[in-house]
């Protein structure tokens, strides 16, 4: 669901400087700005710095991140390193032991194979002033699950790279503009994978598409995102993918309607009330207080789908599930919204 992204906003090294103590990187400065060679820290997460000696950082080199390395590269850094910390005490931050990466917004280009068999990579963020993602530059990273992307205003980028790249499922957190007049969206990419069948009369191999992950991440015209898009695809998501899937996809829309239509919105809200017991149930195993609170407002705003009773026994099931989750928190606030809202009696003054 996103708990902790949307409240602490978006990620960023920019005037930071604590996130990004106790690395160490090994750069060059070309041309007016910095690139990163490599990375060292005994923390799993990397963040990369908005400038190092006053020059952007705007570039990762090849294999920044990889535990492997091109040998020219290697021996061009031997002749020409800038160093920032000391190396000697800190291991290198690469392959499997790096996890999670936040990329600097001066950033405008990732080399080659940048972190080619990071295995436990799992989270990314980065701004949309990235032009150029490199040839096989997330290869062998099967466990990324979360991006966290930024763009000054609406437009091209290239992020559709990214979701390209990554065939597994993805949930995005999508910042737009700055300050109190940010937007913020949630969105959800299924998976997909290609699997080579072959016509043996024709003796043609035949590429099979499984999963609606393709067919939404082809919601871009020009490198700029279609939220319509994205939105229009939920029936043909609703015939391919798992339930759970499909919950946080329509929570996430609604919960975050940047650029949702009332058409779209009453698509994912039909849906939401018929599975209204899971949805309960997704919510509550989230932990969110501004999910719950916004499902509990949606229920009663929710007059054409869900009848009075619908809306009691929900409460009902919602409690006992909180209360065997053993969070008195939902317990409470569940409580207090069905005493503020339960149905007033008509006082009859013959009823003992």
């Amino acid at each position: 669901m996103g708990r902790e992204d949307q409240k602490n906003g978006w990620e960023s090294s920019k005037g930071k400087t604590d996130l990004c103590q106790g690395q160490s990187f090994l750069y060059e400065i070309r041309r007016g700005y910095a690139v990163i060679w490599r990375c060292f820290s005994r923390d799993t997460q990397a963040v990369v710095p908005e400038e190092l000696e006053g020059y952007p950082v705007k570039e990762l080199a090849p294999y920044a991140f990889s535990d492997h390395q091109d040998p020219k590269d290697r021996e061009n850094k031997k002749r020409s390193a800038c160093v920032l910390g000391d190396q000697e005490e800190l291991p290198m931050l690469c392959g499997g032991r790096l996890e999670r990466v936040i990329l600097p917004e001066s950033l405008e280009r990732v080399g080659r194979y940048c972190f080619y068999n990071c295995e436990n990579l799992e989270s990314i963020s980065f701004g949309g002033g990235v032009r150029d993602w490199g040839s096989g530059t997330f290869t062998g990273c099967h466990k990324v699950r979360k991006l966290q992307v930024h763009m000054e205003e609406e437009g091209k980028s290239t992020w559709k790279d990214v979701l390209s790249e990554i065939r597994e499922e993805l949930e995005v957190d999508y910042f737009c503009g700055r300050g109190e007049t940010a937007k913020y969206a949630k969105l959800v990419f299924p998976e997909f994978f290609e699997e080579g069948v072959e016509n043996t009369p024709a003796r043609i191999l035949e590429t099979h598409v499984h999963g609606s992950g393709l067919y939404y991440r082809n919601c871009f015209v020009q490198r700029v995102f279609q939220f319509a898009e994205y939105d229009s695809r939920f029936d043909y998501a609703a015939a391919e993918e798992r339930g759970e899937l499909l919950l946080r996809m329509a929570i996430g829309r609604l919960l975050y309607p940047y650029q949702l239509s009332e058409k779209a919105k009453k698509a994912y809200s039909r849906y939401l009330c018929r599975e209204r017991r899971a949805a309960a149930k997704e919510i509550l195993q989230s932990k969110d207080a501004k999910a719950l609170s916004w499902f509990l407002n949606y229920l009663l705003e929710e007059k054409e789908e869900l009848s009075e009773n619908d809306r009691a026994s929900l409460l009902r099931e919602m409690k006992a599930d909180a209360s065997r989750m053993q969070d008195p928190a939902a317990v409470s606030r569940l409580m207090d919204f069905e005493h503020k809202n339960r149905p007033k009696k008509e006082y009859d003054p013959f009823e003992l």
